[in-house]
């Protein structure tokens, strides 16, 4: 028997029209309500394509209400706001496949090519796959690797420094003198001007 999975823990109560109803924005997000998934849910209304459906009836694809928040602070936007959505996370490879529409293979984006296909044949190839999602997430995860690495260049080595010091502090290993000695000894920092007293400050910041 296929395994359907069609809710989250909490009932929602609150009635609401539609995923798309845009609504006032809670004070914070532990207030927001939660609410119950139901199968009168899972329809393409709800973004939610026959693929999919197949995949959260076998249990390959699990589903649940989450909410998207816009800030006030966001460009054209003139108040804080948030609208529901249905969440999908797939738990194997049949689940991304189906979440994918059944297709893998990356999407098309040669015009000339498309330009000879007939329109179901263009709307299957412009489509997007399962690669394309793989490559989305994984170059987000890899700059984001990359960016914390240039944070940290760029922080300058006075904060790196006090990272150093506040690190070896937590150890409990070293005195203080000890700490100052390490620093003031460690070559990558030998230039740094006004190197003592950054430890200095540093250590009784700290301390």
């Amino acid at each position: 028997m296929a395994k359907k999975v069609f809710q989250v823990p909490a009932t929602f109560s609150q009635v609401t029209d539609s995923a798309a109803t845009a609504t006032a924005t809670p004070k914070g997000k532990k207030n927001r309500p939660t609410r119950e998934l139901l199968p009168s849910d899972l329809t393409s209304a709800n973004n939610i394509s026959a693929s999919q459906l197949k995949g959260i009836q076998e249990g390959n694809i699990v589903a649940s209400w989450a909410t998207v928040d816009a800030s006030d602070k966001a460009k054209g936007v003139a108040k804080a706001g948030w609208k529901w959505y249905i969440r999908l996370r797939c738990v194997n490879g049949e689940g991304m496949l189906q979440m994918c529409d059944d297709k893998i293979d990356p999407q098309t984006s040669d015009g000339e090519l498309l330009a000879k296909m007939t329109p179901d044949e263009r709307t299957s190839a412009e489509a997007k796959g399962a690669c394309d999602h793989c490559n989305y997430g994984m170059d987000l995860e890899r700059r984001r690797q990359t960016r914390d690495k240039l944070m940290g260049e760029l922080e300058g080595p006075e904060k790196l420094i006090k990272k150093a010091v506040i690190g070896m502090l937590a150890m409990d290993e070293f005195t203080h003198d000890e700490i100052r000695d390490r620093i003031l000894k460690n070559k990558k920092w030998a230039q740094t001007p006004g190197l003592e007293k950054i430890v200095n400050a540093a250590l009784l910041a700290n301390a």
